[in-house]
């Protein structure tokens, strides 16, 4: 088993594949294609012709019929197979037949057929055709490989657009819903209520408390409703109304993620308490510019982290209920002023009946 092969000269680059166990046809080949800028590998069995293929990724191959070991159509049917080698032009030569030699070289998967013995230019006019030919069918299958790229793209962007939208529907469903139940609220627990159940429902979570000021206006912030708190985690959640954590919290307007918070050194004492209750988001209910309340998670079920579509979520739900929670504190101390005017008239009415005092 023997092969030659020549260096790589300038001109085309393309690498041949001859296999003919005949070494003048080799030659002849050799020395008609090296003229033309062609590299020359060569085999002389069919089995050899076969490692030379795969070894060589070859541009084209000239193939004789009659071949020890595997003859030319076995050799011509194995490259048909080989995924890597498929495409490979293959021209055929033989002294059968023509006719014969032929159909059967075509039926087996040749590209063409040269009957010996053949012309050395029409030869090299022959490769030059395939190679030419071979040459098209690679930009086609690069550029169908390319606009199979290009959709598969604009697929994962109509995807990506059609997550956001149906994203987006859901922030505003959860928002149409939660203001529809908060219109119909008019105290602030009531509110803190409905905004616990649509953010634990919403983004998974097992423990959350609203905070808002103490009704003894000692200027904290602390839990007014909690769901899922055990007593000592709930007593640490407490945060002054004009502390440093209240004022970035207005100041971003946004849900704030627990590592985010563990950014500021200036937060370390009063976001310590809250960190050790277990808490991981803190959802700033605002109004008007100020800070009204504050709704704070614990983590997820799944333990994922917050991102996204959650803190998107978040920050909706909280803008309504921030809106809510002001608007039923004013309900609040209307009523209380209200009740405080009739009692105050109802005593002035009864200072007045014959044979008071």
């Amino acid at each position: 088993m023997t092969s030659t092969t020549l260096a790589r000269p300038t001109g085309t680059g393309y690498t041949v594949l001859v296999v003919d166990d005949d070494p003048r046809i080799v030659e002849l080949l050799r020395i008609a294609l090296g003229a033309h800028g062609f590299r020359v590998v060569a085999a002389s069995n069919g089995e050899e012709a076969i490692k030379q293929a795969f070894d060589e990724q070859p541009d084209i191959v000239i193939l004789d019929v009659r071949l020890p070991r595997r003859s030319g159509y076995e050799v011509c049917e194995q490259i048909r197979r080989e995924p890597e080698l498929s495409h490979v032009p293959v021209l055929m030569i033989s002294a059968l037949t023509e006719t014969e030699a032929r159909l059967q070289g075509i039926s087996r998967g040749a590209d063409d057929y040269l009957p010996k013995p053949f012309s050395p230019k029409e030869l090299i006019a022959k490769v030059r055709r395939h190679l030419a030919r071979s040459e098209e069918v690679k930009t086609l299958s690069r550029r169908a490989r390319e606009l199979a790229g290009e959709l598969e793209r604009a697929r994962d962007e109509a995807r990506r657009a059609q997550d956001e939208l149906r994203r987006e529907r859901m922030v505003q469903e959860a928002n149409a819903r939660l203001a529809h139940d908060l219109s119909r609220l008019d105290r602030p627990n009531d509110v803190s209520s409905s905004l616990l159940f649509s953010l634990m429902t919403q983004l998974g979570v097992e423990g959350a408390s609203v905070l808002l000021p103490s009704p003894k206006e000692t200027g904290w912030l602390e839990p007014r409703v909690s769901r899922g708190m055990a007593p000592e985690r709930e007593a640490l959640l407490r945060l002054p109304v004009d502390g440093e954590m209240a004022r970035l919290l207005v100041a971003l307007g946004r849900p704030v993620r627990r590592e985010e918070m563990e950014r500021f050194p200036i937060l370390v004492h009063e976001l310590d308490p809250l960190v050790a209750a277990g808490m991981a988001l803190f959802i700033p209910l605002c109004s008007r510019g100020r800070l009204v309340g504050l709704a704070v998670l614990g983590e997820k079920s799944d333990s994922s982290a917050f991102q996204g579509m959650d803190l998107e979520m978040a920050a909706s739900l909280g803008q309504v209920a921030g809106v809510a929670v002001e608007q039923s504190d004013l309900v609040r101390h209307a009523e209380e002023t209200l009740l405080q005017a009739v009692n105050a008239y109802a005593a002035t009415i009864e200072a007045r009946q014959p044979g008071a005092g």
